[in-house]
């Protein structure tokens, strides 16, 4: 199970609110008040970007919803798609003025989904479930996801802002976390070339062919085209699943374009979701490394003064991705 918390850079609530539309295949409002403005914002995004809306009330038999909701999942997904991505909407607990408590969101929410993904009738895996972490059932779709270890991903305004009785409030990350009942992971730095993608092969290449190139590096298309190291795949998808994972690159003197290359091959080869850990900078030592690690295979761009443990790839006792995997997760390996 992979948790993706992020923050967007905008503070209002409808930006994140359409990228989840987006990003999913089936938007769930639950709530008890659909007239609310974000009860609109939502049924309209879903109808803009053609996605299959749910309005759900939160009442009634959990068992009967659910029977529903399978027969609208497989009339619309059946035969056409193997997974599918939730996105889980609805009131907030400032919309529903106690009426009702987090506790029975999150209760309420929790039973739906563990009924629905685990229906006898289902044969449409649910891979990812998506939410704007609002308080209410917003959050509690998050939790449901953690509970059902399904890859979640949290995506909330600039300020992890929500609304609760009190009105608008920030949260830091860490605070997000404990609200969550989320133990906060480990962080881990990935670097990209020669530890995520194969620069020297490619770079070689470029020399044999085009010697009359000094730095292969400075032409258009490079990075984008990097083949992933061996393992590198893998490996990263698998230190998800157990880490706070970041990629941590430096970037080319030669080629300005390196920072748009790298973030494609970033979304191509990893996804678009783990563009918001991409780190682009020239001194890897500052990051903040308390409790990290950070896999590099270089020397000379603040590894040495990184203050977590500096797993250098490539060498004797980290030759490649397996041994990297077996160091940091017990009893793993890729092969």
């Amino acid at each position: 199970m992979i948790f993706i918390l992020k923050e967007d850079t905008s503070s209002d609530y409808k930006n994140r609110t359409e990228v989840n539309v987006i990003n999913a295949d089936v938007t769930f409002a639950i709530a008890i008040n659909f007239d609310s403005h974000g009860e609109k914002l939502t049924k309209e995004l879903a109808k803009k970007y053609g996605k299959l809306y749910i309005p759900v009330r939160p009442e009634g038999s959990i068992e009967e919803k659910a029977e529903k909701i399978v027969k609208v999942l497989r009339e619309n997904f059946e035969g056409k798609k193997h997974t599918i991505t939730f996105n889980i909407a609805g009131n907030g607990i400032y919309t529903m003025k106690g009426v009702k408590t987090q506790e029975e969101c999150d209760s309420f929410t929790y039973e739906l989904l563990n009924a629905i993904i685990n229906h006898k009738d289902l044969n449409i895996r649910v891979n990812k479930i998506r939410s704007g972490g609002q308080t209410g059932f917003d959050e509690a779709g998050i939790k449901a996801g953690l509970k059902l270890k399904i890859d979640t991903t949290a995506f909330y305004p600039k300020g992890y802002k929500i609304r609760d009785l009190d009105g608008d409030k920030l949260q830091t990350r860490k605070e997000v976390y404990k609200r969550l009942n989320y133990k906060q992971r480990k962080k881990v730095y990935v670097d990209m070339d020669n530890v995520l993608c194969d620069f020297v092969k490619s770079y070689l290449q470029w020399k044999k062919e085009h010697p009359q190139i000094e730095y292969p590096q400075s032409q258009f298309g490079f990075f984008s085209n990097l083949e992933p190291v061996p393992g590198a795949i893998e490996g990263f998808k698998k230190l998800q699943e157990h880490y706070e994972v970041y990629i941590l690159t430096r970037p080319s003197v030669y080629n300005l374009m390196c920072y748009t290359e790298k973030a494609d091959w970033v979304k191509r080869h990893l996804g678009f979701e783990v563009l918001e850990n991409l780190i682009i900078m020239c001194n890897k030592s500052l990051v903040e490394a308390k409790g990290a690690y950070l896999i590099d295979d270089d020397i000379h761009a603040g590894q040495m003064d990184f203050e977590g443990e500096f797993i250098h790839f490539k060498t004797e006792k980290f030759p490649d991705w397996n041994t990297v995997i077996k160091h940091l997760i017990k009893d793993c390996n890729l092969t």
